[in-house]
């Protein structure tokens, strides 16, 4: 079992792919990738990088591959030696953690204010509850769903400053699973940069962060692909300097007495999202991208767009919802259109 296998989120890892071509090459440069098995995908690193300095990219690599490694290991629900592990079986006790869990939880918490409760890294008691349903094919009662719900509020994360931690009440459980691998594909650029390699884009399993241009001289490229017809290329959107994520209900779901429930809870409700296929987001950072991606698949259409407005330029999201006569409707917000390349 994958350390993320069980987030409160989907993503939709088949159906956002980056776009490369390298057949017109910058002089002196060419195309490197590498690949790992992490978080439960496959995390990518390609970039366009002098071709006389293969071995000090390497070690660029070597040390982008052990921080995830680390990451990982971390900030997984079932890692015992892990931060998350430690903080969901702290029984309300205060716990240290390290500078990447507390400053990830810290941005979680400010995702769940501007969405709206929508993104919540506390959900994971209502997922256990879901699991539990469809392991005994009995849908949860509504007392049961709603004594899960008083355990999600993100009140109940205490932040206690120098990277301590504390649950308030013992049965609360936190995931990182909807945040950690944009956060790690954040990680990964940062050790690019500072390493000098400016043209690259890091692909954490459907969360992508791209810097600079790609071999071409071009802005990268991402293509997103209809869920309902695969071979569909619905946009294909440029990047530079900026993320992408997507996420869906419709790779994994609950089955309860021969019934499909969405694998993505509404944290304000408890119940299943059945409304969105998927939703895309652009953001000028992937640990962004990651969290409101997942919002957006659970909030309202005039909330998604009121979001998005209210975060500006550097933010659009793509939705994707099923008409109840079974076709699909997209919807945009305002600003996706700068983003839909043109080539």
């Amino acid at each position: 079992m994958g350390l993320f296998e069980n987030s409160m989120l989907l993503k939709c890892l088949t159906f956002l792919f980056v776009l490369t071509g390298c057949d017109m090459k910058r002089p002196g440069l060419e195309k490197y990738t590498e690949s790992r098995p992490l978080m439960g995908t496959i995390v990518k690193v390609t970039a366009c990088v002098d071709k006389e300095k293969k071995k000090q990219i390497k070690d660029v690599y070597d040390k982008v591959w052990e921080k995830l490694a680390y990451l990982e290991s971390n900030l997984g629900i079932y890692n015992e030696a892990g931060d998350v592990y430690r903080i969901n079986h702290s029984l309300e006790k205060e716990i240290e953690v390290s500078e990447d869990t507390y400053a990830l939880i810290a941005s979680a918490k400010g995702y769940n204010l501007i969405t709206l409760g929508a993104f919540n890294i506390a959900v994971y008691p209502l997922i256990e509850l879901w699991k539990d349903s469809e392991k005994n094919q009995v849908l949860p009662q509504n007392k049961m769903i709603e004594d899960r719900l008083s355990l999600i509020d993100n009140d109940n994360i205490e932040l206690l400053g120098n990277n301590k931690i504390k649950l308030l009440d013992k049965e609360a459980k936190i995931d990182l699973g909807a945040i950690a691998p944009g956060y790690s594909a954040d990680v990964a650029s940062s050790l690019l940069r500072e390493s000098g390699i400016t043209s690259f884009f890091v692909d954490a399993g459907g969360e992508i962060f791209a810097s600079g241009e790609n071999c071409e001289g071009k802005p990268w490229k991402a293509g997103i692909y209809d869920p309902i017809s695969k071979e569909n290329l619905l946009r294909v959107i440029h990047l530079k300097d900026n993320a992408v994520s997507t996420s869906g209900d419709y790779e994994r779901y609950f089955n309860i007495n021969d019934r499909k429930y969405s694998y993505i809870i509404d944290p304000r409700r408890g119940l299943p999202e059945e409304a969105v296929i998927s939703a895309t987001v652009i953001a000028p950072k992937a640990v962004a991208a990651d969290a409101l991606s997942t919002a957006m698949c659970i909030l309202g259409d005039e909330e998604r767009l009121n979001l998005m407005e209210e975060l500006g330029d550097g933010y659009a999201s793509l939705v994707l919802k099923k008409t109840p006569e079974g076709n699909l409707e997209v919807v945009e917000s305002p600003n996706f259109k700068k983003f839909i390349s043109k080539e």
